[in-house]
Parts: structure tokens; sequence; C-alpha cells
């Protein structure tokens, strides 16, 4: 009923997946809640299952990357252990999940113009690249604008974390190499760290508020980036004053 997602869902076509991981997330209700990878049994003795489909796209995979961080080389984005939960894979784009969603975007990519993606995994705001330490050449602007919009919400007294090169291989970037888009995710959880002692929940329910505000955020951005692909030629703003002063409207032409 609201005009503004009236009009987004007149002028764009909209390609909704809401899950890619269905077995994934099946395990995550009955064995594990935090279960990230797919099931696929990647050692004979099956003690080990399970790739991390965001880290098996097809675009710079490789498990193997270093960065130098301060004085040591440190592993970072996938593993090429089987156990971890961030296993990239025996290769790229091994999975049939990660196939798939390459495939479907690969085979519209003349008609999209923007790709979103909300993960739940993570208190980080998270943007390209994945592979490299080196950051888009827009980045500074990008923060910025990120914190200057976000500057009075607060997520249980916790600040963000800005990454550089941690997702290899993330879901976002079949884009980046195929049609040269920016993808840029923000990502929020619950810290999972008491007193220094890191612990699993078996339990969501203290999370959903969080999850009602990573929708608020993003809601909004999905908005104001849509609007800025084909703009209005007017944008009416209201706005009220309080010391004494009356409403007013503001125009803005694009």
């Amino acid at each position: 009923s609201d005009d503004d997602v009236q009009t987004l869902l007149r002028n764009f076509d909209w390609y909704i997946v809401p899950l890619v991981n269905p077995d994934g997330y099946v395990y995550s209700h009955t064995n594990d809640r935090l279960w990230r990878k797919n099931r696929r049994k990647v050692r004979e003795n099956g003690k080990c299952h399970g790739i991390d489909l965001n880290r098996n796209f097809d675009f710079n995979w490789n498990p193997g990357f270093l960065i130098k961080i301060h004085i040591s080389l440190q592993a970072t984005g996938g593993s090429v252990n089987p156990c971890s939960i961030v296993f990239s894979g025996p290769s790229a784009a091994s999975e049939n999940e990660t196939q798939a969603l390459q495939n479907f975007i690969l085979a519209n990519k003349d008609n999209m113009i923007a790709y979103f993606t909300i993960h739940s995994y993570g208190q980080m705001w998270v943007y390209p690249w994945g592979f490299k330490t080196e950051p888009p050449k827009d980045w500074q602007d990008l923060m910025l604008n990120f914190l200057i919009d976000n500057i009075f919400v607060v997520f249980g007294g916790k600040v963000f974390q800005q990454i550089v090169g941690i997702p290899m291989g993330t879901n976002c970037t079949p884009l980046l190499a195929d049609i040269f888009l920016y993808s840029y995710e923000a990502e929020f959880i619950q810290s999972l760290v008491s007193e220094g002692k890191r612990y699993l929940a078996s339990d969501f329910n203290f999370t959903y508020r969080y999850i009602e505000d990573v929708l608020s955020i993003n809601n909004s951005k999905f908005a104001d980036y849509l609007s800025s692909i084909y703009p209005s030629e007017l944008e009416v703003k209201e706005t009220t004053e309080t010391n004494n002063s009356a409403g007013h409207n503001v125009v803005l032409r694009h």
C-alpha cells in the first residue's frame, strides 16, 4: 500500500531467490542452529560435511589467499580444510547450488542493474574486494555515506567493524566478474562472545530484534538505491521545525 513501494514494483522487474541452500537450511533447524554450509559429504569417513557456498563462486576463487596483517601473514577468506566452516570446496563452482545461482545471473545479466544479498552471520559491513586487500576506488565515499546514514543506529551498543578481503568468492562476485556491478552487504548478528569465551547458541530467540533491525535498514537502502537509478523529476520532502517555526516542504529537483 506504500506509494514508494508501489512505484518500485511498477518500474522494476524483481527476481527473488528466497533460499539457495535448502539442505543446509533444513539441517540448521534439525541439528545445528548455526550451520552455514551445504550438506555434501566431503570426506569418506563421513565426519566432515559441507562446502561454504559463499566462498565457492567462480570468481578469483582462491582458498589459500594470504594477507599481510601488521608483520605476519594470515590466511583469510576460505579454507582448504574440509572440516572448516568456511571450506571453499574442492574447486571453483563445484557445488550445484553455486552453479544454479551463477547460471541464473549470467543468463539474465543483460537485464540486471542491481543485486542485493542479505546475510545474518557476523556484525560487519562488507564490501569488495574479497580476493585482495585493495578497496574499490569509491570506498571512502561509500563508507562515509554509510556512517552518516546510520550514525544514530545502535545495535546492542556494538560498533560496526569494516573488513576488506574476507569473503573469498562471496556470492556477489559473479556479477562483479561479468557485469562490473559493485555489490555491498551489511551483515549483523548478536555477538556470540561472553567474557572472552566463545559459545554456541542452541536457539535464535535472542536475535529476533536484530533481524528486525537488519530488515529496517535494508528496506530503506533498497528504496534509496533503486530510486537513484531512475529518479523522479521532483521529490517532495516534508520537514518540521521545532524552534517556534512552522513546518514547511522542501522540493528537490533531480
